[in-house]
């Protein structure tokens, strides 16, 4: 986990931020971070990347809203007062 700048765009950090990771797992992110440079660096270090598709994004991706649930609501267990329900 890693915290960035609250101008900085999503999209600008994800490299940096899926580089230290190891491959072979699940890259769980939100729209912020749905680019083709993104995607690209999930899958060359093997990497299944679960990012919903912007409402403008062309074309189709494998996503799924269970596994994108699941991650939300553990983010969100820690600490009651930000805990959401997800519809």
């Amino acid at each position: 986990m890693a915290l960035t700048a609250g101008q900085v765009h999503d999209s600008v950090e994800a490299e940096a931020l899926i580089e230290p990771v190891a491959g072979g797992g699940i890259l769980l992110a939100d729209k912020g971070y749905d680019a083709a440079a993104s995607r690209a660096k999930a899958a060359e270090k093997r990497m299944f990347a679960n990012i919903p598709p912007r409402r403008n994004r062309k074309g189709r991706f494998v996503f799924s809203i269970w596994l994108y649930r699941a991650a939300h609501r553990a983010a969100h267990s820690a600490s009651p007062r930000n805990s959401f329900p997800l519809a």
